[in-house]
Formats: structure tokens, C-alpha cells, sequence
């Protein structure tokens, strides 16, 4: 075997492995923080608390489903079954979803929540994030 390809399934088993205690830490979470999160929205919560809440558990909820599909993923590489190529063709429409949809609204009620309990004002700029975005792929879909 090739160094090249030892170290290409090296990582992959490594990444494989540490997926699963992952999974089972985001499961976790999501138990714990279930109750929190509920209360939140029964009560119309719209405290730091409530915010906290909402952003763990969205955040580990997705990322639960973002890591399952990758690990997957690279498993079907790693074990070169043909379907490997049409998850990873799949795999930006399950990052919109998973990884940037989740995140983002994970990160914004984080943001909010610390934003509150450190008495800050959200800033003006924080709007230009959205630009940033929308920019990047209007050039990226006009250039290509």
C-alpha cells in the first residue's frame, strides 16, 4: 500500500472511530437539553436562558446529522462501495440543511444569549454576514 493511501485510510478509520463517541455525545445533549428547550417554547421564553437552550440543542441536533451522514459516507468510501460517490455528490444539499442551516441558527441564539447576558448591543456589522454570503454566491454562480 502506498503511504499516500495508508495515511488517506488512516485518517478515515480514525475519523470513523471518533464519529461514534461523538454521535453518542450529541444524543446526549440533546436529551439534556430537551427539557430546557421545551420549557423555552412553552413558556415563549425569550431569555438568555431560553436562547442558550435553543442554540445547543439545534446546534447538536444538527451536527448529530451532518457527522452521521459524513461518517457514512467515508465509511462507503472506506469499504469502496459504489454508492460512496453519490453521497458525496449529495453531500453539499445535506450541508445546507445540517451544517450551515444548524449552525447558523445555533450560533445567531448564541450570539443572542451572550449578547444579553453580557449587556452588549448586537452590532451594525453583524447584518454584513448575510451580505458576505449572498456576494460570495452570486459570484461564485455568475463565474464559473
Amino acid at each position: 500500500m502506498e503511504e499516500s493511501n495508508l495515511l488517506a485510510d488512516l485518517s478515515t478509520v480514525i475519523s470513523i472511530a471518533l464519529t461514534i463517541p461523538f454521535l453518542c455525545y450529541c444524543v446526549e445533549i440533546a436529551i439534556l437539553w430537551w427539557p430546557s428547550l421545551k420549557e423555552s417554547y412553552k413558556k415563549g421564553d425569550d431569555s438568555a436562558q431560553g436562547k442558550l437552550a435553543k442554540g445547543i440543542w439545534i446546534g447538536f441536533v444538527s451536527n448529530f446529522f451532518d457527522n452521521l451522514y459524513w461518517g457514512v459516507t467515508w465509511f462507503a468510501f472506506y469499504m469502496q462501495w459504489p454508492v460512496a460517490i453519490a453521497l458525496l455528490a449529495c453531500g453539499p444539499l445535506v450541508n445546507i440543511f445540517f451544517r450551515q442551516t444548524g449552525g447558523v441558527v445555533a450560533a445567531f441564539n448564541h450570539v443572542e444569549a451572550a449578547s444579553e447576558v453580557n449587556k452588549v448591543k448586537s452590532p451594525e456589522y453583524r447584518k454584513y454576514y448575510w451580505v458576505a454570503g449572498v456576494v460570495v454566491g452570486i459570484v461564485l454562480w455568475v463565474f464559473k
